[in-house]
């Protein structure tokens, strides 16, 4: 509360800020009137209500149409001014949210990382970002049309005021637009930008919001990835080009790559350089210029390698030359500085020929008229050039060299009775004799169009490949058989022998002698069936042997059971009963020994103290053990003893336990049986005490029908057997002394077999 309006100023200047002030028209030291002009000059937004008198309305009315909000006449209606004070507190919080609002919008405004703008007929507001976008002060962008900031043109050829009003009227029409626009930016430089425009409303008037993104840093990845899938494909198509092409059209091919490659690098001169054989000299040999670029082929050729050391030693790392200017040259690359600036060179890009590990040359790009820099990626990728150039030449070389080879023994080749030929490192046919159509049917030009892979069956094309990468690996192949497909679909063989084609110290292609097996493999296949034959009749005669052999001992069983005979007929039942049985071995040794080379059986997992027990029980069932006192010792550890082998294995051990038996002279007969881990190997021994066997006969008592003692009977291919079996195992076998040094103590007989891992 102030007593007079001068009181009232200060209190209001000292409080800084109030909503709404009550004011008398009549009051000491300064009129009413006075105090609401200067209230409304300090702060428009403080609101008066005037309280007057009746006698004061007029002034009352005046002093509204000076800005108070209203008045209200004395004596003072509270209802009134209630509802004043209401409206007026309502009024100053819609100002707050206003004035909040705008704060929030103009803080947004400002802070967004893309420029936004308010468009009528020109640019009436911007924030800060597009300022910095267009490379313009503010100022200097508000109160001009947007397209003053573009190029005359835009990229899809159209007007850029065209198009900027067509996409405006969209906007106004309610449409929201979204599109690309280049904006020339203050020095002068061309950005892309992705703008946004919608019609809004502020303070009851439409305008256009603008936001403008900036998208050129996109484009030009996009630019570069565009620009590297055209180069791949470039690449693709170039390299498919050159496949194509034949020895002699490989110079023009070169010519062609040149300058596709020197077109879309936007370079002045591409070229190669290859070097001499003795790696002494370098010459131009194919160029490529653009047009207003002088040539300079001629004056390049046999330059000394030892004068441009600092450049060879890089190309000798099969490393890129890169020069974005001349300057990058060091200080010892004097001569290559000196030639280069002879051909008026700013920038270039050199890359090694590298075959074999070795170099071959160069090829290189070159700007005359402008520095250029080249990307790590351009490199690589014109690497890939440099490769199929080099192959390319080579391929040519080696051709060259074959033909050169041919000549030297076509007129040997083309009488040979054998089939003669040639392979490039692919696999494909570079020469033939005419006794190929003799064997497949198809003609010498016919083979020549093919691969190996098109003329034998898929099995020979896996062995021949793996030959042929031996050969070219330097590793000796012996003959080997591969079936060939004729061109009527049946089936040749024949017997390959082949050796590598040299050039120049390096292996270019196989050469190889085939001769016609077909009729020997023929006879091969008829023997076989000759064989499966035979083998019928022994089984069939070994089936109705064995039949009669078990009629014979039925019946001597059935003697025996009747008994009554004196001790001469008894001993000679006794012969008859051993002889039976050792023909009843011999036939079962023979028909094991005849299957052994036939069949293929699948070994699997053996546990030999398992094998070893049952041979030994079915050794104690035996005629042996009804006549003599026979002890067999065998006592194995607890550990595992596990093989790989088949059920044979039990042959092995039950003809060595019966030799052990058959050969030991005395009627109390002792074998044992060690079992123990030797390596890798499983080490099985039998011992008898018998004879034992001279040292002399230790090498042989393994051959077939052979008996380590005259006068013991038997087939004398028990051991053979066993030696068959052991070996079919991967094992050995072989016998030594029980007691070292004296053969008449007893014999070892050791058994090594792998250990399943």
């Amino acid at each position: 509360t102030a007593e007079d309006g001068v009181e009232a100023l200060r209190i209001i200047e000292e409080v800084g800020c109030c909503d709404i002030v009550l004011l008398d028209l009549v009051i000491p030291k300064m009129d009413g009137i006075e105090v609401l002009r200067r209230i409304k000059e300090r702060n428009c937004e403080i609101e008066v209500i005037i309280i007057t008198g009746f006698a004061d309305l007029d002034s009352a009315i005046a002093a509204v149409n000076e800005g108070a909000f209203g008045y209200v006449q004395k004596p003072v209606d509270f209802r009134l001014l209630d509802r004043y004070i209401e409206e007026l507190l309502e009024k100053q919080q819609m100002r707050r949210s206003l004035i909040e609002s705008e704060e929030r919008y103009r803080t947004l405004f400002e802070s967004s990382p893309d420029g936004i703008f308010l468009l009528k007929d020109v640019i009436i507001e911007c924030n800060s970002e597009m300022s910095r976008l267009l490379g313009h002060k503010m100022e200097d962008i508000i109160g001009r049309p947007l397209s003053e900031f573009a190029p005359q043109v835009q990229p899809g050829g159209e007007s850029s005021e065209d198009v900027l009003r067509a996409r405006i009227d969209a906007a106004l029409s309610g449409t929201p637009q979204f599109f690309e626009w280049q904006v020339v930016r203050a020095d002068g430089t061309v950005i892309d930008t992705e703008v946004t425009l919608k019609a809004v409303t502020i303070r009851g008037e439409q305008v256009i919001q603008g936001i403008m993104h900036d998208i050129t840093a996109r484009k030009e990845a996009e630019m570069t990835l565009k620009r590297r899938a055209e180069f791949e494909s470039l690449i693709a198509t170039l390299s498919t080009y050159f496949i194509s092409l034949r020895s002699e059209e490989i110079d023009q091919g070169i010519n062609c790559v040149l300058e596709h490659i020197g077109r879309f690098s936007g370079v002045d001169r591409s070229y190669l350089f290859l070097l001499s054989n003795d790696m002494k000299t370098m010459s131009n040999t194919h160029e490529w210029c653009a047009e207003g670029v002088e040539p300079q082929i001629k004056r390049l050729q046999n330059l000394p390698v030892d004068r441009y050391r600092w450049w060879m030693e890089q190309l000798k790392r099969f490393e890129a030359i890169h020069l974005p200017s001349l300057d990058y040259l060091p200080p010892e690359a004097k001569a290559e500085r000196e030639i280069l600036e002879s051909q008026s060179i700013k920038s270039l890009l050199v890359l090694p020929l590298v075959y074999e590990k070795s170099i071959a040359g160069f090829i290189g790009f070159d700007s005359v008229k402008e520095e250029k820099r080249w990307d790590e990626e351009g490199i690589t990728l014109l690497r890939i050039i440099g490769e199929m150039v080099v192959n390319a030449l080579k391929r040519r070389e080696a051709e060259n060299a074959l033909r050169a080879s041919e000549e030297k023994y076509r007129y040997l080749a083309e009488n040979a009775g054998d089939v003669i030929f040639t392979v490039d490192r692919e696999g494909n046919f570079t020469f033939v004799t005419k006794k190929v159509e003799e064997i497949t049917g198809y003609t010498v030009d016919e083979i020549l169009s093919m691969n190996i892979r098109d003329v034998v069956t898929e099995e020979s094309y896996r062995v021949t490949v793996e030959n042929l990468r031996k050969r070219l690996k330097g590793e000796d192949v012996p003959p080997y058989e591969v079936t060939v497909i004729k061109k009527d679909g049946s089936e040749a063989f024949l017997e390959v022998n082949t050796s590598v084609i040299l050039s120049a110290g390096r292996i270019i292609g196989v050469q190889g002698v085939g001769r016609d097996i077909t009729l020997r493999k023929k006879l091969e296949d008829e023997l076989k069936q000759q064989t499966r034959n035979a083998q019928l009749y022994l089984d069939l005669m070994v089936h109705d042997i064995t039949s009669f052999n078990q009629v014979v001992v039925g019946y001597l069983d059935l003697l025996r059971q009747r008994g009554g005979f004196d001790e001469v007929t008894g001993r000679y039942l006794d012969i008859i009963c051993s002889e039976v049985g050792k023909s009843i071995e011999l036939i079962k040794n023979v028909k094991i020994l005849s299957r052994l080379s036939e069949w293929e059986r699948e070994l699997h997992p053996v546990d030999l103290v398992q094998v070893i027990k049952g041979v030994i029980a079915g050794a104690r069932s035996t005629e042996w053990f009804n006549k003599r006192s026979i002890e067999i010792r065998f006592s194995p550890d607890g550990e595992e003893y596990i093989c790989m082998a088949d059920e044979l294995i039990t042959h092995v051990f039950s003809n060595l336990i019966d030799n052990a038996i058959k050969y030991t002279p005395s009627e109390d007969v002792r074998v044992d049986i060690e079992l123990q881990k030797d390596g890798e190997f499983i080490r099985v021994s039998v011992i008898d005490y018998g004879k034992g066997i001279p040292d002399d006969q230790k090498e042989w008592v393994f051959q077939r029908y052979i008996r380590a003692h005259e006068g013991i009977k038997g087939s004398g291919i028990g051991l053979s057997l066993v030696w068959e079996l052991v070996g079919r195992y991967k094992g050995r076998v072989w016998v030594e002394d029980r007691v070292e040094g004296d053969h008449t103590k007893g014999a070892r007989f050791v058994v090594m077999l792998p250990a399943k891992v």
